[in-house]
């Protein structure tokens, strides 16, 4: 199959399996990496696109690419995976000649990772598989739930095949307290996908809806339980209540929260108008590389959907693993949302684009968008290409707003 049709499959399978109630767009802003046991491997597109269907996310033509780009910049997962700050575990369960081997995992006070592999599964190579083998639940010993950050991100993940082995990980972004005792109880758990996957045969070429006769019954048999007990350090934590106003708009930043595999942090902001605002927000240590959120929901979730000020708590993937003396958040600009329907913004978008050397053209369907990239600028990265694409289907406040703050533990 080529990517355009992987894209277009991709698209029908979240019209006919997955609701409308989601907001699709978001989810572009996920960011994860796959590190296969100390030696990093190049994520393939495809292997991209099985995992964004695996996880149960919902991205049609631009939200797919732009994923397969970001799944590729988790720096703060990298980091604490290659200091040895994940703990080996190495059990294996097997079901029905399914193996699951569960390799180590990580905690910290803002994120819960697992990496695992799956072997056994008679699956002809070269084959593309669409929607997931597999489905995920994280509860504590006792039976309670495990809660993650709502919005944009709470999970994210990817798998890659090698040799017959499917490699993952799986990373969730979560709200908890940290125990008394600092260790985590808590148990893993793989089971079957609410959905039986598609499995498309190398070559094979379809128009329309994909066919019924490649949904298979290939996924895991049974349910896959891990008992973890994880060590977890306290972050350091900021109350900054730092207020900057730019451009008749006041910003405060509420909150900082400082792990070593990722920072949250909540920004509260007047609303310029009666539309969905969120900052496009990137956080630096000292004078170190910028790195944007990967995750953010609105603070109080949908009850304060309404509310102005609004407060975002968001999540960046930005390792700390030396120590550093501040911390800089810089709020570029606020965002609306990108309507639902483009058609009406769609020719001033193009001519947006195209006046920073970007040929795009948006290709609207029934239910859906893709687009053709026609031209691009010499040197410029997918994740620039897409993030231009992104920001030229939303309306625009600029700031800047900078906080920079001491980190004092």
């Amino acid at each position: 199959m080529s990517d355009e049709q992987i894209k277009q499959a991709m698209k029908r399978i979240a019209e006919n399996d997955i609701g409308d109630d989601m907001n699709r767009w978001q989810d572009i802003y996920r960011k994860m990496d796959v590190p296969k046991p100390r030696a990093v491997r190049q994520l393939s597109r495809v292997a991209a696109m099985v995992a964004v269907m695996a996880l149960g996310l919902v991205l049609t033509g631009l939200s797919a690419y732009a994923f397969y780009r970001y799944a590729q910049s988790d720096g703060g997962l990298n980091a604490v995976d290659e200091a040895g700050l994940a703990q080996e575990i190495n059990v294996s369960q097997t079901i029905d000649g399914i193996t699951v081997t569960l390799e180590r995992a990580y905690i910290d006070s803002n994120r819960f990772a697992v990496w695992f592999n799956l072997a056994g599964f008679d699956i002809p190579a070269d084959s593309t598989i669409l929607s997931g083998l597999y489905d995920h639940e994280v509860t504590y010993a006792d039976g309670r739930g495990f809660a993650q950050m709502v919005g944009a991100g709470g999970s994210s993940g990817s798998s890659e095949w090698v040799d017959g082995v499917m490699y993952n990980v799986l990373t969730i972004n979560h709200t908890e307290s940290l125990p008394d005792d600092s260790m985590f109880e808590l148990v893993f758990t793989l089971k079957p996908p609410n959905q039986p996957p598609y499995i498309i045969p190398a070559g094979v070429e379809f128009e329309g809806a994909i066919s019924e006769e490649y949904r298979s019954d290939v996924m895991l048999p049974g349910r896959f339980s891990f008992d973890l007990s994880l060590p977890v350090s306290a972050p350091i934590e900021l109350e900054p209540a730092l207020t900057v106003t730019t451009n008749d708009v006041a910003m405060t930043l509420d909150y900082v929260a400082v792990a070593a595999s990722a920072t949250v942090i909540q920004v509260c902001y007047d609303l310029p108008t009666p539309q969905d605002w969120h900052p496009r927000l990137t956080l630096r240590f000292e004078d170190g590389e910028p790195v944007t959120l990967s995750a953010w929901g609105i603070a109080g979730g949908k009850e304060a959907v309404a509310d102005n000020p609004r407060c975002i708590r968001g999540e960046s993937p930005i390792p700390y693993l030396t120590p550093a003396e501040t911390i800089t958040v810089e709020v570029e600009a606020l965002l609306t949302s990108r309507p639902e329907d483009i058609s009406p913004i769609r020719e001033a978008a193009e001519v947006w684009l195209v006046e920073r050397g970007l040929v795009v053209n948006f290709i609207m369907g029934e239910r859906g968008m893709s687009l053709d990239i026609i031209e691009r600028p010499d040197g410029m990265s997918d994740e620039e290409l897409y993030q231009l694409i992104d920001e030229s289907l939303r309306e625009r406040y600029d700031g800047p707003w900078v906080f920079t703050v001491p980190l004092t533990e």
